[in-house]
């Protein structure tokens, strides 16, 4: 199973992609025609509390370039993008022992294209349709509040995260999809279908644009509504792909079987803001996967976050809070094999960004789990020209 959650358009979601942060720019009479982004984030772990105290480096640099058709070629409506990136460091989370990743770029060290995609957009319509190799996470289940956490459960949370035979399409590995939406007002409605199973199982950090038939299909939809000082939305997933069951590892009789599925819903809110763009704002999500296909039944995850507290721009101060729960068969399983695995598992963060001058971002942020606990820094740094 796959754990990693991309970041990175979370973070940036969040901030920590730059390609991510870029794809969002309004386009002005001022925006080039071809846009170039870079940027470089690193990280330093230390762990303890636990029996293996480890300390770790992860880094990754991202590049991506985006073409708006009409100023290129004439093509209204069409934006071409493509992304690279590079990741390295020592895994740090197996030394707590948690399901989802401390870092949202922690992944197995390898260089890969993540993104290669076009969209269309109809002028004024609320319409638009992208196809190519797409990151889930840009499109469905994606916190604008949680993007400022560390954690990768807060950029695409682990029971979505956990899912099929080498993990969803999102960092470090994308996939070959088409998704369309249709926006009216403060609402819209999105489904997309991706192949499902991104990259090739021999080596599933790096991304393929084949798609075989016996892949099969990850169908998201997702409706939800985003408006001035809240937000809301609802969406469920589901394979075609046949994967064994969880207790397939006790009994090898069992088949792989079709159907691996689950759904989540999340509404953030503003509760307070100032004139001189300082807000609170708070997020609440859940979600729950089929405990058949997926070790991690059931999720809760509560963030809060206030921007500009000291009045910077691009600063944030935050708390985040998550509870998974483990379903039955994975709990039966841990027991049959001698093994002890609690019903639940809950992580805290705290963590602040400042950004250091027209480039640098700083972010200390310290987790705490039921094993132990985790401190570390980050750095970003915009490379772009």
């Amino acid at each position: 199973m796959r754990f990693e959650s991309r970041p990175i358009r979370s973070l940036a979601i969040a901030a920590l992609s730059i390609a991510s942060a870029t794809d969002s720019m309004p386009v002005s009479a001022d925006t080039p025609a071809v846009r170039f982004a870079a940027q470089y984030v690193g990280e330093a772990w230390q762990t303890g509390g636990v029996p293996e105290r480890r300390s770790a480096w992860l880094d990754l640099f991202e590049t991506s370039l985006i073409i708006d058709g009409s100023r290129a070629f004439g093509a209204d409506g069409v934006t071409f993008k493509i992304a690279a990136q590079r990741n390295s460091g020592r895994p740090i989370s197996d030394a707590i022992g948690s399901s989802a990743p401390l870092s949202s770029i922690e992944a197995p060290a390898a260089s890969r294209v993540s993104e290669a995609w076009f969209e269309w957009a109809a002028a004024d319509q609320g319409r638009s349709l992208k196809l190519g190799v797409m990151d889930l996470n840009d499109e469905f289940d994606s916190s604008e509040v949680g993007a400022g956490f560390v954690n990768s459960t807060f950029g695409l949370a682990i029971d979505v995260a956990q899912s099929g035979l080498t993990g969803p399409p999102t960092y470090p590995t994308g996939a070959l999809g088409i998704r369309a939406r249709v926006q009216r007002g403060d609402y819209r409605l999105q489904a997309a279908i991706f192949d499902g199973v991104p990259g090739d199982p021999r080596e599933p950090v790096r991304p393929t644009l084949r798609w075989p038939a016996n892949d099969g299909t990850l169908a998201v939809i997702e409706v939800g509504r985003d408006a001035a000082s809240a937000r809301w939305y609802v969406g469920a997933w589901r394979y075609s792909t046949a994967l064994a069951p969880l207790r397939a590892a006790i009994d090898p009789a069992l088949l792989p079987m079709r159907g691996s599925s689950g759904g989540y819903a999340l509404v953030e809110r503003t509760w307070w803001t100032n004139d001189v763009g300082g807000k609170l704002q708070t997020s609440l999500r859940i979600g729950r996967a089929d405990e058949k296909f997926n070790a991690i039944r059931d999720t809760v995850q509560f963030a809060l976050r206030l921007d500009r507290p000291w009045h910077l721009e691009g600063e944030s101060l935050g708390f985040a809070w998550s509870l998974q729960r483990h379903g039955g068969p994975s709990r039966s399983i841990a027991a049959a094999m001698g093994d002890t695995l609690n019903a639940h598992e809950s992580v805290l963060e705290f963590t602040y960004r400042r950004p250091l001058g027209a480039r640098w971002v700083l972010q200390p942020d310290l987790q705490y789990f039921a094993t132990g606990w985790a401190a570390g820094v980050r750095i970003e740094l915009d490379l772009s020209p």
